[in-house]
């Protein structure tokens, strides 16, 4: 008995000594994403850039009907949603849940509110070894109507959120990259309140090409078919290479002003030497006609 309790402890001292904590996102990065959602036998291929240093998010939706991408200003709590470049829609951000995730973020700063479990270093994800956590996530949720106009409705969620992240000792090419989200896996049950039907969800999202760097920022501007032509002068002039194209503006103003400025001069006082000179013809030839008199 006494051996049983010793190993036990032993165990549990080297478990709670070993088990990292889930990894943090970075303030700003970029990635791709496939979304399978076995449940609707439907996978989207998305691309999120964040940078909640500038309080920007753009999210791309590759189909082949159309060309959908959405940029989101978290400052203002607006999101703009533009189709082919043709359509823009704004409206305010939506409550986001994991079963309407459409990124990372969504699913990362959602799973952060419920506590994990360390699961091990034993896992291999695209031939990858990774770490993984789970979380365990139970909660109600109030009718809501999503941007597309659908009506959820109030219901019961019971789900696990699986993470899997790089091991501290792989490697990557940028030597300032330690981790890196691999994958994320939901499953679990909505129970709507009220009907009692359930419906089940499997989701799988792969992130690839993780890079933990700030996005340019032109990635975030919008397109004119969003905004009106003073709000894109402004848009532009807030830029870098809108200051700079300010500045070279005004110098090249002030030496075209200043061109205009000596032109003027030169042109006044060559008309006022040409009537001095006709003056003095004048006088010379009034001169000479009183003399021969």
């Amino acid at each position: 008995m006494r051996v049983s309790i010793i190993l036990f402890s032993l165990v549990y001292f080297v478990y709670c000594q070993t088990a990292p904590d889930l990894p943090k996102l970075p303030p700003a990065f970029l990635v791709n994403i496939e979304a399978n959602l076995m449940e609707h036998n439907k996978t989207y291929n998305l691309r999120e850039f964040y940078n909640t240093q500038t309080g920007y998010a753009r999210y791309e939706i590759n189909t082949a009907e159309s060309f959908t991408y959405i940029i989101v200003d978290l400052n203002k709590k607006q999101q703009f949603t533009i189709v082919d470049e043709l359509t823009c829609t704004r409206e305010n951000i939506p409550d986001t849940t994991l079963t309407n995730a459409r990124s990372v973020t969504d699913i990362m700063l959602f799973g952060e509110k419920f506590n994990e479990t360390y699961l091990g270093s034993d896992f291999e994800v695209r031939g990858v070894p990774c770490d993984s956590w789970i979380s365990h996530i139970s909660f109600n949720q109030t009718s809501t109507t999503l941007s597309n106009g659908t009506i959820i409705p109030s219901s019961f969620h019971n789900l696990t959120l699986q993470y899997f992240f790089t091991v501290e000792s792989w490697g990557f090419r940028a030597v300032n990259v330690t981790r890196k989200p691999v994958r994320a896996v939901l499953r679990g049950t909505r129970t709507q309140q009220g009907t009692g039907a359930v419906s089940v969800f499997y989701h799988n999202y792969e992130f690839v090409n993780f890079v933990p760097k700030a996005p340019l920022q032109s990635v975030f501007q919008l397109p004119p078919v969003c905004v009106n032509y003073p709000q894109q002068i402004i848009s532009i002039l807030k830029t870098k290479s809108g200051g700079g194209l300010v500045a070279g503006m005004f110098f090249l103003g002030l030496f075209i002003g200043a061109g205009l400025c000596g032109l003027s001069i030169w042109v006044y006082c060559r008309r006022r030497q040409q009537i001095r000179d006709k003056f003095n013809r004048s006088e010379s030839l009034a001169s000479r006609g009183s003399t021969q008199e």
